[in-house]
């Protein structure tokens, strides 16, 4: 028996995955490079292996896919505070006759 996740498009994956994907995520929205990123995920990696180490092909596979969701969050984040910030410049500055 298979304890996985479904995400929302159907794709089965592990609980590491999900989080992998969690970790992209974070660094994503937190405006990391994804060159960065990579250094600290391979950083603790070597720290863990207790030698100059790299992580799997499929781990950062689901971080890079996180990372991904996470650069476009980001960017509509960004896109609803701009909105909201133009709202108050209107509403704050009336218009000189």
């Amino acid at each position: 028996m298979y304890r996985g996740s479904v995400a929302k498009n159907g794709k089965i994956g592990s609980a590491r995955d999900f989080g992998n994907m969690g970790a992209g995520i974070v660094a994503a929205r937190n405006n990391l490079s994804w060159t960065i990123a990579r250094l600290g995920y391979d950083g603790l990696e070597s720290y863990q292996q207790r030698r100059l180490s790299t992580e799997g092909k499929t781990t950062q596979k689901a971080e890079r896919v996180g990372f991904n969701m996470g650069i476009d969050s980001r960017k509509n984040d960004l896109n609803k505070k701009g909105s909201v910030r133009m709202r108050v410049r209107q509403r704050d500055h009336p218009i000189k006759k």
